[in-house]
């Protein structure tokens, strides 16, 4: 076994112990080392940094786009390709966006962002959410809202239907979250 391997091995094995089909919660109670672990603390270890530097930065890279249906061919003048190819709101790139993305996913089990429609229905924005500051409900008529509570504290929160939000989910137990 090569001493990369190895590392890999190791790296898989410290986060396997860090996740938890509950979610980051789990953690906040001290380790049997009396030591809490939270997915900032965990960044502090350096193969796990590096093994959510490496995920991220690599699924950032891979190219993406919009096809069309009967062509197959990129739609590159669609709001919804700009968005997600070149600069999703004005403050990320898309490479910024899809990164911070999967830090989410490995880091906090789930990403959000606001989808942002202009006019005429199109995606022209995408602005990401802190997970840790996202509650999914469901209605008595079984629609999906997500609401969002502001870092300030005094705003109120925004709540918006399942369709303005895009939910990408790690793992998980029950189907949502």
């Amino acid at each position: 076994m090569g001493i990369l391997s190895g590392l890999k091995g190791w790296a898989t094995r410290q986060v396997l112990q860090l996740s938890s089909m509950e979610g980051w919660s789990a953690f906040v109670s001290p380790t049997r080392a009396g030591v809490s672990v939270t997915p900032e603390s965990a960044l502090r270890n350096t193969p796990i940094l590096r093994s959510v530097a490496l995920l991220s930065e690599t699924i950032a890279q891979l190219p993406i786009g919009v096809y069309e249906e009967e062509s197959k061919k990129k739609a590159k003048h669609l709001p919804l390709s700009v968005a997600l190819s070149l600069e999703p709101n004005p403050h990320m790139s898309s490479f910024t966006f899809r990164e911070y993305e999967m830090n989410c996913v490995l880091m906090k089990g789930n990403f959000y962002a606001e989808i942002v429609r202009n006019g005429a229905g199109q995606v022209v924005e995408l602005w990401p959410w802190r997970p840790d500051r996202v509650q999914m409900c469901k209605d008595d008529k079984g629609g999906i809202w997500y609401e969002y509570r502001p870092a300030d504290g005094k705003s109120a929160p925004v709540v918006l239907p399942e369709k303005d939000i895009l939910h990408i989910r790690g793992a998980f137990t029950d189907g949502y979250v």
